[in-house]
């Protein structure tokens, strides 16, 4: 039997969470204090109100463009989010890769991608990525309990 994690795939820049497992997550507040196209939290929201495919169109158009580190980080960070929400857990994975390699302190990145790496039963990944996001987020429930989730899947692959 499979454990289901908490859907707390976070859309940056707007401290949104959706439910990818059937489940809700608990609620998380994310600040973002950098200045940033408005169409990236604009694409969160889209997203995070199931207008995944027109949310993740706003976010790729603005990532044509020059953007400050951050800001293409928590924009990769959203469009990973867009990935969660139609099951495209690889995708995902490496969109917040790109996320992470751009500002590394995102515990969104990090979140976003320990849930994909859950999906797909990758579950020392997930563990790896929820530890480093809690390091980020210490007070986030969603995270001790989504990395509970993570270290029960591990067991249950050593005990088969």
């Amino acid at each position: 039997m499979r454990a289901i994690i908490i859907g707390i795939f976070c859309l940056a820049a707007l401290g949104a969470h959706g439910a990818a497992a059937g489940k809700s997550p608990t609620a998380a507040v994310t600040h973002i204090w950098f200045e940033s196209p408005p169409e990236i939290a604009e694409g969160g929201r889209l997203i995070n109100e199931g207008k995944i495919e027109e949310g993740m169109k706003l976010i790729r158009r603005v990532l044509d463009h020059d953007l400050p580190s951050d800001a293409r980080a928590f924009a990769y960070t959203n469009l990973c989010g867009g990935y969660l929400e139609l099951n495209k857990y690889t995708k995902a994975i490496r969109t917040c890769r790109r996320a992470i390699k751009l500002n590394s302190r995102i515990w969104q990145a990090l979140s976003n991608r320990g849930v994909a790496r859950f999906e797909l039963g990758r579950f020392d990944g997930a563990v790896e990525d929820f530890r480093r996001a809690i390091k980020l987020d210490p007070e986030n429930e969603a995270l001790k309990k989504n990395l509970a989730l993570a270290e029960q899947g591990q067991r249950s692959i050593i005990l088969h």
